[in-house]
């Protein structure tokens, strides 16, 4: 994702994504959407975002069939600093395809991230569920992913 904001409150976003899920049946899903960016609260140790726009899904299942769609984007990022070594980021996406408001994706990230001594890499963990309301047949609608990063800071 990037934003970039062309007042004090107001800016906008693009983001793309593209996932491979073996377990969902998906041999690509990929997602890109534009849009509007609003600051609620912007603060150094707490920020609260909204963001709403337009995208396109493709989605292409190991049976051969696939999906494209126009999709709303609406989103809420949150990012807490919890004290000088310590950040809490929360991140919830609704993502309903224009044609069907019925068929959507719900997308939720929520981790903490930690410094690895005084370098410019740090760890993530974190917890995401994303929530499928029409999955492949025979698949759960919900996916839960527990998972460690190794993210690198380019400032």
């Amino acid at each position: 994702s990037y934003v970039s904001y062309f007042s004090k409150v107001v800016g906008w976003y693009v983001s793309s994504e593209l996932e491979r899920d073996p377990f969902e049946s998906i041999d690509l899903r990929a997602s890109v959407s534009a849009g509007l960016s609003y600051w609620l609260f912007n603060r150094p140790d707490f920020s609260l975002e909204l963001q709403s726009g337009l995208g396109y899904r493709h989605e292409a299942f190991d049976n051969g069939i696939t999906e494209d769609v126009p999709t709303l984007d609406l989103r809420v990022h949150n990012h807490w600093q919890v004290n000088s070594w310590m950040n809490m980021t929360n991140t919830l996406s609704f993502r309903p395809s224009l044609s069907d408001l019925g068929d959507y994706l719900l997308l939720q990230d929520s981790g903490v991230t930690m410094p690895i001594g005084s370098s410019r890499w740090s760890l993530r963990l974190g917890l995401e569920n994303n929530y499928a309301n029409d999955p492949a047949v025979g698949r759960k609608k919900l996916d839960t992913t527990y998972y460690s990063r190794l993210l690198m800071n380019f400032e």
